[in-house]
């Protein structure tokens, strides 16, 4: 299987994982959005394509007459190169003459601050894009929950454990089934809320292929009955401002409300559980969503990752 060359675009699938591999030991990923699991769980959602052109991995899709970019990998080179930006702006002369030459308006979103350094942003609209800020956790801080600000999440906890008899189970290939009935149950009573199909569509694509993705998951147990669950991947090398760290990506969390102190509950046993070298928790955006936001925030992120809405400026494209 060869990677397709610009213009010629494919789908996401399974196979196109190496591809992407490839190109995060050139350049470690920056952002959630552009981790292959999420790019692969989000596929029935969003309909990513993907190709090469020249040293760049790109993933697009369509919004109404828009295509999107997402913030292009590097196949070669680096991000930090003085030269990137203007790399970049050549990329966007291209793609969006090809959106003009197709009726289409072309835009980049979810790029990510590190990216910009370089960019000459005379040539570049750029807005921030408050909802798909990535949420950053320090490890320690979910496993321990010390000092007052993590107080209600340990009350929670606590009034969990006094309530239940209840284990933690890693995910594993015997109780992958377990898993689905789980997910099944909270698809059910929860379908009709904001994003649940696409949601739950991503979980059943990761646990289909878990061994693939190396997905890391762990179940919450009540007297033998999952009652919440939580899916993620683990990043080796995940590219902050300060160098790259080992990151667990939050793709997919659920509980039963009935069973209060769940959510809290699964959360730390799977943080705990994580890998050693796991520095860093990402648990992904809030996507504008009230509540979702709340939530986040109330676990006191140690890093915000801020991305950018990017479009070249109408003066560049007639040039």
């Amino acid at each position: 299987m060869n990677i397709p060359v610009f213009p010629q675009f494919s789908l996401i699938d399974i196979a196109s994982k190496h591809f992407f591999d490839d190109a995060y030991r050139t350049a470690a990923p920056s952002t959630s959005d552009t981790v292959f699991s999420s790019l692969f769980g989000w596929q029935n959602h969003f309909n990513y394509y993907y190709c090469s052109l020249e040293k760049f991995l790109l993933v697009y899709y369509m919004q109404d007459n828009t295509m999107v970019f997402l913030p292009p990998l590097l196949r070669e080179g680096s991000f930090e190169d003085a030269q990137y930006g203007h790399s970049f702006l050549a990329l966007a002369c291209v793609l969006t003459q090809y959106g003009l030459d197709n009726d289409y308006t072309v835009i980049f979103r979810f790029v990510p601050a590190a990216y910009l350094k370089h960019f000459p942003l005379d040539a570049f609209d750029i807005a921030p894009d408050r909802d798909s800020f990535d949420y950053v956790y320090l490890r320690e801080d979910l496993v321990a929950l010390s000092g007052q600000k993590y107080a209600p999440k340990r009350n929670l906890i606590q009034q969990f454990k006094k309530a239940y008899a209840y284990a933690y189970e890693p995910l594993k290939p015997e109780n992958i089934a377990a898993a689905y009935d789980f997910i099944n149950r909270w698809h059910f009573d929860r379908k009709n809320e904001m994003l649940g199909e696409a949601a739950y569509c991503l979980a059943c694509r990761l646990l289909d292929h878990s061994q693939d993705l190396n997905v890391l998951g762990g179940m919450l147990t009540v007297d033998g009955v999952v009652v919440a669950a939580t899916l993620g991947t683990v990043t080796d090398k995940f590219l902050y401002d300060d160098g790259c760290w080992s990151t667990a990506i939050v793709h997919h969390e659920n509980a039963l409300v009935s069973y209060k102190g769940a959510y809290q509950m699964i959360n730390q046993l799977f943080c705990a559980h994580l890998p050693p070298a796991v520095r860093y928790i990402n648990r992904e955006e809030d996507m504008g969503i009230a509540g979702l936001r709340k939530a986040k925030e109330s676990y006191q992120p140690a890093r915000m990752i801020e991305k950018y809405t990017v479009q070249l400026k109408n003066t560049v494209q007639k040039e």
